[in-house]
């Protein structure tokens, strides 16, 4: 047993050393691994150009200087073409241009641009024209290179080059960028205002949408169009769309009653649309207005003279309407859509139509006394149960006709009956069912009526104006009383 103890216990001492051997043995090598060093390869010139630290020199009356400096490049050209596009952008920022906007420059003006025209013969086109070909086509005066490598070990893993480029360019080619400019501002500022001046123009013509429209345009176009003038031209072109949408009024030319006899036809209702300025009115054509009477409606377009009329069809009964005429704003969305027009919908100009039946008191002078009168001496209520009698002065023939506004017709005849000198008769006797205003006309000879009585026929208001008008003039004696119903529900 004891021997097995102590052979375990040896067993686990040389694993111990073995350990101890493995680790110190290990390589060392991550703990000395280098960091990476930059060297100094090469220079261009022994001593440093002064522009590369001081800038470059100054300018002449013939040319501008600038310098540029590269950045790391993997190639030495591309270093003098990258130190060369510094110093150009560089000439682009004294000239006052965006680097977009010279672009567009060298687009449009390669014939005035004498760079630009080098560029070409460097292998630019002028369908690729760009400003890095105007780089490449600047007058390198001199340029200064420094190479550098980096390395870690003795393992080289990055070679670059910066390098510093002086060039020149001329004065005129400042001015000429700097003309072009302010050309292309004035296309801008003269296009900007022409639009406002062709808006103004349709708004004195009437042409109001017309106008609009073209502001709308021209505020769609203004933020893209190349002048610093562009917030000044969308301020006003805002102002004046306010100001024209604000001062459209409306009113009547025609009377705001209108009264005619029944069977006669009103003459046309008209309204005129006028922007109301300071010093002037302007009617204002194609005007969508909405005549509107009861359910039924129509829009009407307004004229070269900014009216529009409409005529109400023949009516054919007794009464008033009201004839309402606004803005159309369905339609006026669809003419100038995304406009706020709320300050519109309140303008209404209100008409009021009346058709009377004036013959119906045309009446005569009566050749005796006739009573005419309703067992209800209030107002007529839905339900009432009513009678209607009268009380003739002589023995005398009654005929009754009831006239609703629109039509008359018998509803009592005389008969052979007659009368009883002076006492009382009850001549009718019925229901009021519903809401309504008719009127009861009692018509009475002592001899015979001039036409023959009808029941089954309705008068229309002139057949009804012919036979009261018949009964009047008649040479027997005769008299006429009336009896007026409105029934309501209280």
């Amino acid at each position: 047993m004891g021997n097995i103890i102590l052979k375990q216990f040896i067993l686990a001492q040389l694993l111990a050393f073995s350990l101890f051997l493995t680790s110190s043995c290990t390589p060392t090598e991550n703990k000395e691994l280098k960091l990476p060093i930059v060297e100094f390869v090469s220079k261009s010139h022994k001593i440093k150009p002064e522009w590369v630290s001081k800038g470059p020199p100054k300018d002449t009356d013939e040319f501008l200087f600038f310098v540029g400096k590269s950045g790391k490049q993997a190639e030495e050209a591309d270093a003098i073409d990258a130190a060369r596009s510094k110093a150009g952008k560089a000439f682009i920022e004294l000239a006052g241009v965006e680097i977009q906007i010279f672009e567009e420059y060298l687009t449009s003006s390669s014939g005035r641009s004498s760079i630009a025209r080098d560029a070409y013969k460097v292998g630019e086109t002028k369908t690729k024209q760009s400003s890095e070909g105007f780089f490449r086509g600047l007058k390198l005066i001199e340029s200064y290179s420094e190479n550098y490598r980096k390395k870690q070990g003795d393992h080289v893993i990055e070679n670059y080059w910066r390098v510093s480029a002086l060039v020149r360019v001329p004065q005129k080619e400042k001015s000429a960028v700097q003309e072009w400019k302010r050309e292309r501002e004035e296309r801008a500022d003269s296009f900007l205002n022409q639009q406002l001046e062709d808006s103004k123009q349709a708004v004195q013509r009437g042409d109001l949408f017309g106008a609009l429209s073209q502001l709308s345009s021209m505020l769609s176009i203004a933020p893209k169009q190349p002048t610093p003038k562009r917030d000044n031209f969308i301020a006003q072109a805002k102002k004046l769309e306010a100001l024209w949408l604000n001062s459209i009024e409306f009113y009547q030319l025609s009377p705001i009653t209108q009264i005619v006899e029944l069977g006669n036809r009103f003459k046309p209702f008209e309204v005129k649309a006028e922007i109301h300025f300071k010093e002037k009115r302007i009617p204002i054509r194609n005007f969508p207005l909405l005549f509107k009477m009861g359910p039924k409606e129509k829009t009407k377009f307004t004229n070269v003279e900014g009216i529009a009329s409409v005529e109400i069809p023949l009516i054919s009964g007794v009464g008033e309407e009201y004839l309402n005429v606004s803005p159309d704003g369905k339609k006026l969305r669809d003419l100038i859509p995304g406009k706020d027009l709320s300050h519109l919908s309140g303008k209404i100009v209100s008409f009021r139509s009346v058709v009377k039946a004036s013959f119906l008191k045309q009446r005569i002078k009566n050749d005796f006394t006739l009573k005419f009168y309703s067992s209800i001496d209030r107002k007529y209520k839905v339900g009432d149960e009513v009678e209607v009698s009268s009380i003739c002065e002589r023995r005398c023939h009654v005929r009754i006709y009831s006239w609703d506004g629109e039509n008359g017709e018998l509803i009592r005849d005389a008969g052979e009956r007659t009368m009883i000198k002076n006492k009382p008769q009850k001549l009718l006797h019925f229901k009021l069912k519903k809401i309504s205003k008719f009127t009861l006309v009692a018509l009475s000879t002592t001899d015979k009526f001039p036409d023959e009585a009808n029941k089954e026929n309705k008068y229309s208001a002139k057949e009804f104006e012919t036979l009261l008008s018949g009964f009047r003039n008649m040479n027997y004696p005769k008299a006429e009383e009336h009896l007026e119903f409105i029934v309501s529900t209280n």
